[in-house]
């Protein structure tokens, strides 16, 4: 792939790389959709909501409104509050967190024993519903990935269709091997 294709955060020692057919898109445009798309409560403070936003997105867009379109999004958290648990507490938290947050939730798998660009990881594979603009249900297969560093957390977020073409495993595959975390 070409060097436009990969996004880099020397700042962060993180990069990935995305398929030549896929788009990335600017972190304010996300959050834009974002608060479109789901509730916003306004007692948050700003910097939780903020803390919301991906600091690198990108899509394959099919062009089709009833299916969900396959996105990948990267956030950091650092570990500060979290830093005395261990990897399989912080993911039972997820999943009760998952279990809020998300529609029609369905845990497909999940394990704290990941290693992803040699990392610790945490993966949990669930299905849950999104609303197209219509307000049209669709299924949606998530995928959620927590690569623990020292003091630090990469959230690495891959969506797309339950099945069918564009449930996109293969790229999926690919980008997750194409991270590197320094």
């Amino acid at each position: 792939m070409k060097e436009k294709n990969i996004y880099k955060n020397p700042e962060l020692g993180f990069s990935i790389e995305k398929p030549q057919d896929w788009a990335f898109m600017p972190s304010s445009w996300v959050l834009n959709l974002k608060d479109k798309a789901e509730p916003f409560y306004k007692e948050l403070d700003e910097r939780i909501r903020y803390a919301r936003l991906p600091f690198v997105y990108f899509h394959y867009d099919h062009g089709i409104s009833d299916i969900v379109i396959p996105t990948v999004q990267v956030m950091y958290r650092t570990t500060h509050g979290t830093s005395a648990l261990d990897r399989s507490t912080i993911l039972g938290m997820q999943l009760v967190q998952l279990q809020i947050v998300l529609d029609d939730y369905c845990l497909v798998e999940a394990t704290s024993d990941g290693v992803i660009s040699e990392r610790p990881a945490n993966i949990i594979k669930s299905t849950h519903t999104v609303n197209n603009q219509d307000g049209q249900a669709m299924d949606c297969l998530s995928r959620c990935y927590v690569i623990f560093t020292e003091g630090a957390m990469f959230v690495v977020v891959m969506s797309g269709p339950v099945e069918g073409a564009y449930r996109c495993d293969r790229e999926f595959g690919e980008i997750l091997r194409s991270i590197r975390i320094d």
